[in-house]
């Protein structure tokens, strides 16, 4: 009897989406009884978010920044109080306040960060 394995494929898909996953290999076995998936990268566990407030004019210029560094994911910009959202890459609490309180909170045209991390 042949053992059907669940299409994790879709799954993986939906965190991909999420910007959780960044890719992903199978592995199936010789008699195909048997399929592993294996996450290349997996990225934060719990999402964390910077909200930035920006001077006038300067919202491109900071996407555009944002955008270039390595620990902040997706970054759009939003209505409301704040400007832009960033999704942030780093699980380390202190690595969060450098990268928001120093790297961020330093950029010209920041006039304010709040962070959220989600439970």
């Amino acid at each position: 009897m042949k053992v059907r394995s669940p299409n994790i494929f879709k799954e993986l898909k939906t965190f991909k989406r999420s910007n959780r996953v960044r890719g992903a290999t199978n592995d199936t076995s010789p008699s195909n009884q048997v399929q592993k998936i294996f996450i290349v990268y997996c990225k934060t566990k719990t999402p964390r978010y910077v909200l930035i407030q920006t001077v006038p004019g300067r919202i491109e210029a900071i996407i555009r920044s944002l955008s270039r560094m390595p620990t902040v994911g997706t970054v759009d910009p939003v209505t409301g109080p704040y400007d832009i959202v960033a999704l942030l890459e780093v699980d380390d609490i202190r690595e969060i306040s450098h990268l928001v309180a120093g790297t961020i909170g330093g950029m010209r045209g920041v006039t304010r960060t709040t962070t959220l991390i989600c439970t």
